[in-house]
């Protein structure tokens, strides 16, 4: 119908739903490969336990830093860890990343540049005070 040719094969999209609301091993959570408003060179998570995605960037409920992820997940901390030194590598540069933990199995879900607050910036000077 499209002329396209039989023999480049099919393409196929496989997916997969998770539920960050499957319980207390199991939740949403949003990470920076460093700290957006500061720049610095450590890890920055919003996370929700036993949420999903809509229920972290809604506003409508208190968001976890990573020390309470720290307590609540341990082992979860090392593999996203382990996922900003693969971003960083790949990308060359921050990274803004979407994922959900179900049953302490953790999916990335997207990752995109991220930016950084004025004062995250380095380029930047505008926001400092003088």
């Amino acid at each position: 119908m499209r002329d396209i040719d039989d023999e480049l094969g099919t393409a196929a999209t496989i997916q997969s739903m998770v539920f960050g609301n499957s319980g207390c091993s199991s939740g949403s959570g949003v990470g920076f490969t460093r700290n957006p408003a500061t720049g610095e060179n450590r890890l920055y998570l919003d996370f929700l336990i036993n949420a999903q995605g809509e229920d972290v960037v809604s506003g409508r409920l208190r968001i976890e830093d990573r020390a309470q992820l720290e307590r609540h997940l341990p082992e979860l901390v090392g593999k996203l860890e382990s996922v900003k030194r693969k971003l960083e590598q790949e990308f060359k540069e921050l990274q803004d990343f979407e994922f959900t933990v179900e049953n302490g199995e953790l999916y990335l879900l997207q990752t995109r540049i991220g930016k950084l607050t004025p004062l995250g910036n380095p380029a930047s000077d505008r926001g400092l005070c003088r």
